[in-house]
């Protein structure tokens, strides 16, 4: 079993060819699921799996937040 990779929001918008602003907006928004790097609360460095970010569009809802 292979492990899948973390991904940047610029692969992210390649895979769904929009953006990257539009990436890190939706995943502000809580529409994109993503793990957060680093420390801080203005400066977050996100990384995406891509099946959860399919899995997420798939659904068409948000995550939770909190």
């Amino acid at each position: 079993m292979t492990l899948e990779p973390y991904v940047t929001a610029d692969n992210v918008a390649e895979h769904l060819k929009i953006t990257r602003r539009q990436v890190l907006e939706m995943t502000r928004r809580g529409f994109l699921p993503a793990s957060p790097l680093g420390v801080g609360e203005h400066r977050r460095v996100w990384r995406y799996k891509i099946s959860e970010v399919e899995a997420a569009i798939a659904s068409g809802t948000r995550k939770p937040v909190g």
